[in-house]
């Protein structure tokens, strides 16, 4: 009787701890977990001084913080933990007075040269041609006006 004690008092203790105390043991998959707004330097340097809140709003979205004492300050924060990686975190404090951005402070500041490179690079897309996979009987039918895809 006393072994089954042993081993129920074994099983369940491994099964509170779960997965999370073995960080070390291949082939376990650990979720990525994202928390706040994704603060990256491109959308960062899109602030400048003089925006108004809604332009702000638009280019970061809704602030993660926002301080009922101090209104006129936005904090934004973002952390993600990838799986055997470290956290990795970002902040950024967005300071107001009279619906327009004065200052920022945090992690991240805006650089107005990196603006500049970025709005004079062309995007070229090549596209390959259409090769029509459709097998003999798919496109007998479609020439005789049964469309078997929809």
């Amino acid at each position: 009787m006393q072994k089954h004690l042993i081993a129920f008092f074994i099983c369940s203790t491994f099964a509170l701890t779960g997965c999370s105390s073995m960080d070390d043991i291949p082939f376990v998959y650990k979720q990525t977990i994202q928390q706040g707004n994704t603060i990256d330097q491109k959308s960062v340097n899109q602030l400048k001084v003089g925006m108004s809140k809604r332009q702000v709003r638009f280019v970061l979205g809704t602030p993660l913080l926002i301080d009922l004492f101090h209104e006129e300050r936005w904090d934004y924060i973002f952390t993600m933990k990838r799986s055997r990686e470290t956290l990795e975190r970002a902040s950024l404090s967005l300071y107001f007075e009279e619906d327009r951005l004065i200052k920022t402070t945090g992690d991240l500041k805006p650089d107005p040269t990196a603006s500049q490179v970025d709005e004079n690079r062309e995007l070229i897309v090549s596209v390959p041609d259409y090769i029509d996979n459709r097998g003999i009987i798919t496109k007998l039918l479609y020439r005789l006006g049964i469309d078997i895809d929809e």
